[in-house]
């Protein structure tokens, strides 16, 4: 495939065919109401409950869109939601595109990282409860613009781009230790003595910048609209939702699988390896460390103070790797996809009977143990999603074993 107007039809696809999975026969999303009409009543209270309630008001993006929406065409409050949400994750992906290229000039590469994005757990399933999608496309868009923003150092467009993706929904924030990481490492060198510099100091200035515009923001917002005591008691009470997220097994299991079927694949391909992914990638090794990092704290922040059931919450880290992704893990993806080592590997039967055992044990944990606390596993297609991600990490480590068995006897 290549570049020219092929990969936008091929986002438009993908983006299409998200829209299709909420509105299938099976599903029951926020989108459709287990029909295939869309779900305007549900869909219009959501809207008020942005509008009303203070955590979410002082996120007034997409509800502005959506309201301008409404008001410039006089379509139902429902279709406008829906026409802004994939209008901005269409565009979302247009921008993975883009940024990948910009990261790896292969248009193989970055067509790969467009299917991964659109496949992730959280971009395939975003309308379904409990995920509850509704900033998040637009402050995507602005974020991954945020980032290219960086690449090309234009800084006075960060500074707008980045402030406008922390009104549009403030959890980019996590961001900042891992994208200060990169702006003083850009080159993948790690020496504390050389970051130091004047030029480093600028780029950490522009980063204040943006928090400070937020901040100023948020002040201005707040007392306008009436509602700072009434934030500061919504912040209060999200230290409780620590207890909601382990209150019981049931619970704190659900919160363990939100996690992993978000970031349990790349921590698993990253980890098998984890040593030259960071150290002999050269440019994209500071942006595995972002990564990482970015994992430990908004793990800590979602688990502590949100309800981690939302699994899109455990997406930001993702934005470091998205744009590589088909490049970090190029090696694991041929594994998975060569027929040879399967040929390999599955002509000996004692690969054969463990492979099979560990997917027994697979198909029981996804089908008969996992259950949201919200939503029936009969809408959604949830479990069939863990059984697939759990099939190929354990196909993946197979493969590997086997080859790495392989390697020594010869």
């Amino acid at each position: 495939m290549k570049r020219g107007i092929l990969p936008y039809i091929l986002i438009l696809f993908l983006t299409l065919l998200c829209f299709l999975v909420h509105f299938s026969d099976q599903s029951d999303s926020m989108l459709n109401d287990f029909n295939r009409v869309v779900s305007n009543e549900y869909l219009t209270s959501a809207v008020e409950f942005h509008k009303s309630l203070p955590a979410f008001q002082k996120r007034p993006l997409t509800t502005f869109l959506i309201n301008e929406t409404v008001l410039r065409t006089k379509i139902s409050i429902g279709t406008a939601f829906i026409i802004v949400n994939f209008l901005f994750l269409f565009i979302s992906g247009v921008l993975i595109y883009h940024i990948s290229l910009l990261f790896d000039k292969s248009n193989k590469m970055a067509i790969g990282n467009i299917i991964i994005y659109f496949t992730s757990f959280s971009i395939l399933f975003a309308f379904f409860p409990p995920i509850y999608t509704y900033d998040e496309p637009v402050q995507f868009c602005l974020l991954l613009l945020s980032l290219i923003s960086i690449y090309k150092e234009k800084w006075w467009r960060y500074i707008v781009l980045f402030s406008l993706s922390l009104i549009a929904r403030e959890s980019g924030l996590i961001l900042l230790p891992g994208l200060l990481l990169i702006i003083i490492y850009k080159d993948g060198t790690f020496s504390l003595k050389t970051s130091i510099n004047k030029e480093n100091l600028f780029k950490f200035g522009y980063l204040t910048v943006s928090i400070v515009v937020y901040f100023i923001f948020l002040r201005v917002f707040l007392e306008q609209n009436d509602i700072s005591q009434e934030s500061k008691s919504d912040f209060r009470d999200r230290l409780s939702h620590y207890y909601l997220n382990v209150q019981n097994q049931k619970h704190a299991f659900e919160s363990l699988i939100s996690f992993f079927l978000v970031l349990g694949m790349p921590l698993y391909l990253l980890f098998n390896g984890v040593k030259k992914k960071i150290t002999n990638l050269n440019k994209y090794s500071i942006y595995v460390r972002a990564f990482l990092i970015t994992v430990i704290i908004n793990s800590m922040v979602v688990l502590l103070t949100t309800k981690a059931r939302e699994a899109r919450l455990f997406v930001i880290p993702m934005f470091f790797i998205w744009p590589i992704f088909t490049k970090l893990f190029y090696e694991d993806m041929k594994l998975l996809t060569s027929v040879k080592y399967y040929i390999s590997t599955f002509r000996k039967l004692n690969y054969v009977a463990f492979f099979a055992f560990l997917n027994i044990l697979n198909y029981i944990l996804s089908f008969k143990v996992y259950e949201t606390t919200v939503g029936d596993p009969n809408e959604n297609y949830f479990n069939e999603y863990l059984f697939i991600t759990l099939f190929l990490i354990l196909t993946h480590a197979t493969l590997k074993h086997n080859l790495n068995t392989s390697s020594k006897n010869t």
